[in-house]
């Protein structure tokens, strides 16, 4: 062959690999906009991907990373939430990456349809970074768009996709598989290695310090087993590996010290924040799928899953008859390799990991998990056990997108294997399962606010925490007033053990509500209360409100009680 020949099939081949690149991206971003983003056509600003109150409260760090830079504030402490005490946003789920690269499109759209505009990316991202991990290992375009798709559009994802904008961020997680793998491979050197580590875990740590915690344990136990399983010249290059991936560490915690002095000297939870047996994996959804998947919209399987703790958000353990069968297939054939074994191990740990404390079955705990024993170390304690199923689903991206470029089945066979997996995990395929409508009174809309609100004048926003949409009207009045409020994914102690706060959430009938009230009123400081009046509980509420002795005002689709200041002090 001729030096010129040469040099045309190196040529026709790095364009062949971009147009495969192109080609997967444009697949998964079809695919997205098939299933989860064709509702919003036409409604980007007044609708939302996901439900209920976990998504405005998104929009609401968002828009705060930019008010903060605007006011030339610490980003990391607000009094506009919980005053007049406050919070350390450091513990918040405040996504700062995501946050500070829109704020062009912010300016421009607005937050909810820049909310929107992320959302729509992470799962073609994802699945786009496990394509390029899969087609490292397998060498093959249409096995690694198959596997990059399972680990996009898993039931993980389309679980997370409706609340949670921290735990779809996951487009790095692959992409530092890939980086290690280039190392041990020697086609980057350690000072390439150890830069490109130290900026994917930035990435991730600024989009979810929960995966960056995860991923780093993740990472760790994949190296030991890794250092167990293969052989003497792969351990070699394995421990090479050791000292650039801590200098990588070292960079991204140099570059991450102020968001890790407030995350850490200002005091953290030493315990999780929401009870890991009801966010871990229930044995029936394994084989059962929610409603987020095809599969989980028929009457049968609804009966099961409602039996399942936690919500549809956390119940994304589905992985379904058809890849359980195809674990089988890859397992027998690669066991006896060191790479065989290697993922099958990972990925039974993953999903013990997932498993919690305790075996649930049906919503029921049984005998008990090694999670009970992990959930008791710091900082790891927080994460929930369910959410290690994104690694098991990157896993099993990887072994199926392997098996199907090196099997000797016919064509036919593994086309129709590839059509059932598809089919066994596809999305909820109607447009309105996937979005909720941003529902905002007039009063924050169009300014009222400011003819019966002070600038930061605290109020307290009913419905309370989670249950409404407070984060929203704050938004929308760009920061105007404080709440002795809001939702940042828990309460501080001293709202959350005041007694009228259960009252708050519908689950007492609080003797003395009016009492207690005014002890709330009174210790933090309310200067006007705001109720939504399509509360559920509204008519419960307004009684107690009614018992304050101040004039109600209902304007622009709210009730507004202005108190006098220290009304209730005694």
């Amino acid at each position: 062959m001729s030096r010129s020949n040469a040099v045309n099939d190196v040529l026709t081949m790095r364009i062949r690999a971009k147009h495969h690149l192109l080609w997967a991206l444009s697949i998964y971003g079809a695919i997205s906009l098939l299933f989860v983003d064709r509702a919003l056509l036409g409604h980007l600003s007044d609708y939302y991907i996901g439900r209920e109150t976990d998504p405005p409260m998104f929009m609401w760090y968002i828009r705060w990373w930019r008010y903060a830079f605007d006011h030339r504030i610490n980003p990391f402490l607000t009094d506009l939430l919980w005053a007049p005490f406050g919070i350390n946003l450091a513990w918040t789920t405040f996504v700062p990456l995501p946050s500070l690269i829109s704020i062009p499109l912010q300016v421009t759209v607005g937050e909810p349809a820049t909310y929107n505009i992320i959302v729509m990316l992470m799962p073609p991202l994802a699945a786009f970074s496990a394509f390029l991990l899969c087609r490292r290992v397998s060498g093959a375009f249409w096995p690694s768009v198959l596997g990059g798709y399972i680990f996009g559009f898993s039931p993980y994802m389309l679980g997370q996709v409706l609340a949670h904008l921290h735990m779809v961020a996951v487009f790095p997680v692959p992409l530092i598989a890939l980086l290690a793998l280039k190392k041990l491979d020697g086609e980057i050197s350690a000072r390439r290695f150890t830069i490109g580590l130290a900026a994917l875990l930035t990435v991730q740590f600024l989009c979810s310090v929960e995966l960056f915690a995860t991923v780093t344990i993740v990472g760790r136990f994949s190296l030991f087993l890794a250092l167990a399983l293969f052989d003497s010249d792969a351990r070699a290059r394995l421990i090479d590996l050791i000292a650039p991936a801590i200098a990588g560490y070292a960079i991204a915690g140099a570059v991450l010290s102020p968001y890790l002095y407030y995350l850490l000297a200002l005091g953290f939870p030493h315990g999780p924040i929401w009870s890991p047996g009801n966010f871990s994996g229930d044995l029936l959804n394994y084989f059962i799928p929610t409603e987020a998947n095809l599969l989980g919209t028929f009457g049968f399987a609804r009966a099961i899953t409602k039996a399942f703790g936690g919500d549809i958000f956390e119940n994304g353990a589905y992985i379904g008859i058809p890849l359980l069968i195809m674990i089988e297939v890859y397992r027998r054939p690669t066991w006896r390799t060191s790479t065989g074994k290697f993922l099958i191990t990972m990925l039974a740990a993953a999903v013990v990991a997932s498993f919690g404390p305790a075996l649930r079955v049906a919503g029921e705990p049984g005998f008990p998990m090694p999670w009970a024993i992990v959930g008791q170390l710091p900082l790891i304690s927080i994460a929930l056990p369910v959410r290690f199923m994104m690694y098991a689903f990157l896993i099993l991206g990887v072994m199926i997108a392997m098996w199907f470029a090196t099997s000797t089945a016919r064509r036919l066979t593994k086309c129709v294997a590839a059509a059932v997996i598809l089919a066994s995990i596809a999305p909820n395929p109607h447009a309105s399962f996937w979005v909720s409508r941003l529902d905002i009174p007039a009063f924050f809309t169009d300014r009222s606010y400011a003819k019966e609100l002070s600038p930061r004048e605290i109020i307290l926003p009913l419905p309370w925490g989670q249950r409404g949409n407070s984060m929203s009207w704050q938004m929308q009045s760009d920061m105007y007033f404080r709440m002795a409020g809001g939702w940042t994914g828990f309460s501080p102690f001293e709202f959350a053990r005041m007694p009228v706060v259960k009252y708050f959430y519908g689950g007492i009938d609080l003797p003395e509500a009016g009492e207690q009230l005014k002890a709330y009123i009174a210790r933090f400081g309310v200067q006007a209360v705001i109720a939504d009046p399509k509360e559920a509980n509204f008519e419960s509420f307004k009684r107690t409100l009614d018992s304050l002795g101040v004039a109600a005002l209902n304007e622009k689709g709210v009730w507004i009680y202005k108190i006098p200041r220290d009304s209730f002090a005694a």
